[in-house]
């Protein structure tokens, strides 16, 4: 049951801890041991800076998607989706050379239609 006065961080407390607890146990059934586990996450997340960019990135997302949910509604949620969606794709083109297909433009001419 939610409570709808609970402060933001509290309720993204609850909503990650069960996928650090599913992601933990996943990689301890991996490893050979708990210590090997705690090496290899130090690593990835202190030494190797990619890794710890990904995490950060992916927490800087997850603090977004809910103060969008708790500021506006799920239909705000779809379309700031969708944009980041056509924006990542228009950045991929200029940055790798992305082609996007036929099938590719008529989506994104609906979703920009679809803004108006």
């Amino acid at each position: 049951v939610q409570d709808p006065r609970a402060p933001l961080m509290f309720k993204n407390m609850q909503i990650y801890s069960w996928g650090v607890l599913t992601a933990a146990a996943y990689s301890l059934s991996r490893s050979d041991s708990a210590a090997s586990w705690a090496a290899s996450m130090q690593h990835t997340l202190f030494t190797a800076p990619l890794g710890g960019l990904i995490v950060l990135n992916n927490a800087a997302v997850g603090l977004c998607v809910s103060a969008v949910l708790k500021y506006a509604d799920n239909l705000t949620k779809g379309f700031s989706t969708s944009a980041s969606v056509l924006l990542a794709s228009v950045a991929s083109s200029v940055a790798f050379g992305f082609v996007p297909s036929r099938a590719f433009l008529l989506g994104a001419a609906v979703v920009c239609i679809a803004f108006y």
